[in-house]
């Protein structure tokens, strides 16, 4: 009944900065009446984008968005020139904060800023192909430079978890404040056997499940 759509595509530039290009496309496949009129099936509800340039420290130094199918034509895309206000914000530190007090609500387009709030992931993802960004992650990893910035951002890797004491020793704080000995994560294969009923047995060729690490 719907279909919605959001795509991050990064590209690195000549000068060393970096364009994030982010699209919001909503389509239903059945006529929607609205105030404005009807709205054809397939034709798209939402198509929004949200272009934003940023140096090698995740700041915002540019950003421009586009309105082309909106449910209020003629309103909705009157505030496309405010994103400029973006400018100024950084991905990694306080962006969700900063997009909310400069973007949020009557003061920006809901969808145009539920947009802007993918970006900071889809950043890091991009810097993390980076050679010269990866050395510098390597660095903080061991304790030189400012702490990775994913730390303490969800619960796989909380400062006190296994996962910070395995993969990011320097910076693991135990929640005594102490050290502990270096956990190892469980195998796959025992991580599946503990969600199988004891009375079931697995099957034969049954495959172990992964994780991975965004």
């Amino acid at each position: 009944m719907h279909t919605r759509t959001v795509r991050v595509d990064a590209y690195r530039r000549d000068d060393g900065h970096w364009d994030l290009e982010a699209e919001l496309v909503d389509v239903k496949p059945h006529d929607v009446p609205l105030q404005s009129g009807v709205r054809k099936g397939g034709d798209a509800m939402h198509e929004m984008r949200l272009r934003v340039t940023v140096d090698g420290d995740f700041n915002v130094v540019d950003a421009i968005a586009v309105s082309d199918s909106v449910p209020y034509p003629g309103y909705c895309e009157a505030i496309v020139g405010d994103y400029d206000k973006l400018v100024g914000l950084n991905l990694v530190r306080g962006f969700r904060a900063g997009l909310r007090e400069r973007l949020g609500e009557r003061d920006g387009c809901t969808h145009l800023t539920e947009l802007a709030q993918s970006l900071p992931t889809a950043a890091v993802q991009a810097f993390a192909g980076d050679q010269r960004r990866q050395q510098e992650m390597e660095r903080q990893a061991n304790g030189h430079g400012p702490r990775p910035f994913q730390i303490d951002r969800c619960h796989a890797l909380r400062s006190d978890g296994p996962a910070v004491q395995l993969y990011y020793p320097a910076w693991y704080r135990s929640a005594q404040g102490t050290s502990a000995p270096r956990a190892r994560p469980a195998s796959a294969g025992s991580r599946a056997a503990d969600l199988r009923s004891p009375a079931t047995p697995a099957p034969a060729d049954s495959a172990a499940s992964r994780e991975e690490q965004p």
